[in-house]
C-alpha cells in the first residue's frame, strides 16, 4: 500500500528511482481498485440501470486520474535499472513492445548509485562516501583529487559515483521463472477473470437468470414461468367480449379474463401489457401506448414489452394508485397562470395471467416520474397532480416475469 501512496504522492515526478517492490505494489493496488470499480459498475448496471452509468463514470474518472502517476512510476522503475524513461514508448509497438517493457520492469535494481540517483535501499559501494560533502583530500576510485578546502562536494553531487556494472540477467533461474509466469498470469486473468466477474455480477440471489448475449444485461430464453405459482382471484369473470385491441386487455384489471389467451408458460419472453389508473384523476384504466424499453433489456424481449397482437399477450400488469405522499414538485401552468402542487403517488402493481386472471405477483411501487407534462389537464379536484411510474421502474419491477 505504501508503494501505491508513494506513486500518487509523486504523481508528476519523472526523476529518481523506484524499486520493484514500490512499483509492483502500486500496480497491484491499482489493479484491485480497477477490478472492484468495474465489478461494482456491472452489478449496479444490472440491478439499477438508471444509475449504472454514474458508477461507470466513476471508474473512468479513476482510470484517467491514475494515468500520470502510472507513467511517472514506470519511468522511475526504468531509471532504477539504469535505463532511460524513453523505454516507456516500447508499449506503442504492437504485440512485442508491451512484453519487452514488462521484462524490463521486472529486472533487478542497479546495485548502488547510478546516473539517475542513489540506490533507494541506501546501499553505498565500499570505499565510497555517502552523498554530500566529502572529507578533505578524499578521492573515490576513478575520481581526481578534490579541490582545496574541506567539505567540498565532488562535481555532480549528491550522485558522484559511476554506475556499477550489472549483468543483464542477474539470476537466470528467477528471470526464466518470471518470463514464463508473467504472460501465463496475464492470459489467465484475461480468459477467466472477465467471464467469472460477469457471472458473479449477474447472480441474482439464487434466481436462475439466463445467460446473456454479449453487450446485454438480461437473459436468453429460459423457462422461468414454471417457477411462478399463480393465486386465483375471487370474483373473476370470463369475458364474453371479443379481444380486438390492446386496450381491451385493460378489462383484466377490472376483473375479467380471456380463456382463449395463451397461458403463462414455456420459454421467455412473455408478452405483457401494462395499464395504469389514478383514482384521484379518473376511474378507468389506460394501457401504456408505447412502452419505452430500457437499453438494459434483453434485445429478444423488447417486442414482448410492446406487443401489437392482443391475442398473443400472456400477462397484464395493473398499476393502481392507492396512496399519496409528500410534495415533490411545483408545476407552472400558463393557461390560466397558476402553480400546481405535485405529490408523490404510491401504486399497487399487480401482475395477472390473461387466460385465468391468476395473480402472479404484487408489489408497492412509488411513482418516480416527476415531470409536469400536461399538468393543466391531469389535476384532481384540489388542483393537485401526482407522480407516475416510469417505464424504467416498471421494467425493473416486472422484468424477471417477462424476460426469464
Amino acid at each position: 500500500m505504501n508503494g501505491y501512496l508513494t506513486a500518487l504522492r509523486d504523481y508528476a515526478n519523472f526523476n529518481g528511482r523506484a524499486r520493484r517492490a514500490e512499483y509492483w505494489s502500486f500496480r497491484l493496488v491499482d489493479g484491485l481498485i480497477s477490478i472492484f470499480l468495474i465489478g461494482l459498475a456491472i452489478v449496479v448496471d444490472d440491478r439499477a440501470p438508471s444509475i449504472g452509468p454514474a458508477f461507470t463514470g466513476i471508474y473512468f474518472l479513476y482510470a484517467i486520474g491514475t494515468v500520470l502517476p502510472s507513467w511517472a512510476a514506470t519511468v522511475r522503475r526504468l531509471h532504477d535499472t539504469d535505463r532511460s524513461g524513453a523505454n516507456l514508448l516500447l508499449a506503442l509497438i504492437p504485440l512485442v513492445g508491451g512484453f519487452v517493457l514488462l521484462v524490463l520492469l521486472c529486472l533487478a535494481s542497479t546495485r548502488g548509485p547510478n546516473r539517475y540517483g542513489p540506490d533507494p535501499t541506501g546501499y553505498v559501494p565500499p570505499g565510497f562516501p555517502p552523498p554530500g560533502p566529502v572529507p578533505p583530500g578524499f578521492a573515490p576510485p576513478g575520481f581526481p583529487p578534490p579541490a582545496a578546502g574541506a567539505g567540498v562536494p565532488y562535481p555532480g553531487q549528491p550522485y558522484p559515483y559511476p554506475p556499477q556494472p550489472q549483468p543483464f540477467i542477474q539470476s537466470k533461474g528467477k528471470f526464466a521463472l518470471r518470463l514464463i509466469l508473467a504472460p501465463i498470469l496475464l492470459i489467465a486473468v484475461c480468459m477467466f477473470g472477465g467471464p467469472a466477474l460477469m457471472d458473479l455480477a449477474r447472480d441474482d440471489s439464487g434466481d436462475d437468470k439466463p445467460a446473456t448475449p454479449a453487450g446485454t444485461t438480461s437473459a436468453g430464453p429460459r423457462d422461468g414461468a414454471s417457477k411462478v405459482r399463480g393465486v386465483a382471484t375471487k370474483g373473476s369473470r370470463k369475458s364474453t367480449a371479443p379481444l380486438r385491441e390492446i386496450d381491451d386487455l385493460t378489462r383484466v384489471c377490472d376483473g375479467f379474463y380471456y380463456p382463449d389467451a395463451p397461458r403463462y408458460t414455456g420459454l421467455a419472453p412473455h408478452p405483457i401489457v401494462t395499464a395504469k389508473r389514478n383514482r384521484l384523476l379518473f376511474d378507468h384504466w389506460t394501457a401504456t401506448p408505447s412502452f419505452q424499453v430500457p437499453d438494459g433489456a434483453w434485445p429478444g424481449a423488447k417486442d414482448a414489452w410492446r406487443p401489437t397482437d392482443p391475442a398473443k399477450v400472456q400477462l397484464v400488469a395493473c398499476a393502481d394508485q392507492v396512496a399519496t405522499g409528500p410534495k415533490v414538485n411545483t408545476c407552472h401552468v400558463d393557461k390560466p397562470p397558476s402553480d400546481v402542487t405535485m405529490k408523490e403517488a404510491v401504486f399497487s402493481v399487480t401482475l395477472y395471467e390473461v387466460a385465468t386472471r391468476n395473480r402472479l405477483a404484487q408489489a408497492k411501487v412509488t411513482g418516480d416520474d416527476k415531470e409536469c407534462g400536461f399538468i393543466a389537464i391531469f389535476v384532481d379536484e384540489n388542483d393537485q397532480a401526482y407522480t407516475e411510474i416510469s417505464d424504467q421502474r416498471m421494467w425493473e419491477t416486472l422484468k424477471k416475469y417477462v424476460e426469464d
